[in-house]
């Protein structure tokens, strides 16, 4: 079967020059909060949750890491960030379809979280996933739909990461005070880690930071 065209505009950061498709989460200021408060330790392991176009992984695969995993549900951005990767030359990189950590393997040195995060009520009704065009219609809702409360994913992830971060391992990711950070910061600190907040960015209607968060060596 042949795979549908999809509508496209290139995108340069940081050394990188993407191609961002219709459909895919184009990056935003989140976006750009994490990829300028991000360190990565030489030869690194590290996994992308959400990786949307890639660029936060594919930064993190530029700058030394040995392995980078570039994770989402949707095969459409998985599409987009096979491409980046294929057309920055970054052979350390590659892409897992799995709803969060369901087929992901091995342990990480580094995971980067930029997840949908937004209160929204309803969201059933407002947009569907096209199994022929591989897309989701109305990607607006699909990039930012944290459900009700907007921590739908991000209760999830705060129960699934444990088993995958490596002994000494760090957490690197997007809280919103529409979705409560400061809980979020209360469970990684519950969960033994050393809490941080990196960077953050203030608008009329919500705050936004990077939080990082780092395991001990003996856990």
């Amino acid at each position: 079967m042949t795979r549908p065209p999809v509508e496209r505009r290139e995108f340069d950061y940081g050394g990188l020059r993407l191609v961002l498709y219709d459909g895919v989460y184009v990056p935003s200021d989140d976006t750009m909060l994490l990829a300028e408060t991000l360190r990565v330790p030489p030869g690194a392991r590290v996994l992308d949750m959400c990786t949307g176009s890639g660029l936060l992984g594919l930064l993190a695969a530029r700058r030394g890491a040995r392995r980078v995993v570039l994770a989402d549900d949707d095969p459409l951005a998985l599409r987009c960030a096979s491409e980046n990767a294929e057309r920055n030359g970054l052979k350390n990189a590659e892409v897992v379809r799995s709803d969060l950590f369901q087929k992901v393997q091995g342990r990480f040195d580094l995971i980067l979280f930029n997840p949908p995060y937004l209160p929204q009520e309803n969201s059933e009704d407002l947009y569907l996933y096209d199994e022929k065009f591989e897309k989701w219609r109305n990607i607006g809702i699909h990039a930012w739909d944290g459900g009700p409360d907007g921590r739908r994913l991000i209760d999830r992830f705060l129960r699934e990461y444990p088993p995958h971060l490596a002994p000494g391992g760090r957490i690197h990711m997007i809280g919103s005070s529409l979705s409560d950070y400061e809980k979020t910061r209360r469970i990684l600190k519950a969960q033994g880690m050393e809490v941080k907040i990196l960077g953050r960015q203030r608008f009329f209607f919500e705050e936004i930071v990077a939080m990082g968060a780092r395991r001990g060596r003996g856990r």
